[in-house]
């Protein structure tokens, strides 16, 4: 993937009507995610309470932590993605990062945002953060070599159930097929793995996350 094709997926999306999220924007971006995302994803789950990653309860213990690893996580990925909204009011978003982004150093996520991450979330979450971080690079490296790969698609609560993010998907990888570039994801529930194979992706890894039995689904279109 080329700056040129990344700039194509952009005028393509924005001629479809979607809103390109400027870097001004990235804290509404992580106010989405925390809402959106929440503490009913299985992953959100597990980072908060730890364990086997199994009968976690709908709790979220710490959403200013939350906040800060979203600012934190998107700060660093932003230059190197094209974020895809269904509004200037950003009510849904996906964010497609570019296969040739080679991945941040710890340092510039902890100066990002990450030290108020780990100041509000502690130790241990920061610890599953680097498990699962490793597992998903290891995942990458294998699957989805050259493929751009969606960091985030997510809705907020209020708004979900009304194909927002179908929308920005649709035309997001209408936008892939005509310039004949893959797509890569991963995802914890096996409702958003159908949803993924509706629009054509195909499941290549559903190992847990290694040392607890969450289920982690690797998929490529």
């Amino acid at each position: 993937m080329t700056g040129h094709q990344m700039k194509e997926l952009a005028e393509y999306v924005s001629e479809k009507g979607l809103y390109i999220v400027p870097e001004s924007a990235i804290g509404t971006l992580a106010e989405v995610a925390a809402d959106g995302y929440g503490c009913s994803y299985p992953l959100c789950q597990w980072f908060d309470q730890g364990g086997d990653g199994l009968s976690l309860e709908c709790i979220e213990k710490h959403p200013k932590g939350w906040l800060s690893t979203w600012k934190a996580n998107i700060l660093q990925v932003f230059d190197h993605a094209v974020t895809i909204a269904d509004s200037p009011e950003i009510n849904a978003y996906a964010l497609w990062i570019d296969p040739e982004f080679k991945g941040y150093s710890n340092l510039q996520w902890l100066l990002g945002g990450g030290l108020a991450s780990m100041f509000h979330m502690g130790i241990g979450e920061m610890t599953r953060f680097d498990t699962y971080e490793k597992y998903c690079n290891e995942l990458r490296k294998r699957f989805g070599e050259g493929a751009l790969y969606l960091m985030n698609l997510v809705t907020r609560e209020n708004f979900k159930g009304r194909g927002l993010g179908t929308s920005i998907m649709h035309a997001s990888l209408e936008a892939m097929d005509r310039m004949s570039v893959p797509a890569y994801l991963e995802t914890h529930t096996l409702r958003n793995v159908a949803m993924y194979e509706r629009l054509g992706f195909k499941l290549c890894s559903d190992a847990p996350i290694p040392g607890t039995r969450l289920p982690h689904y690797a998929m490529v279109r």
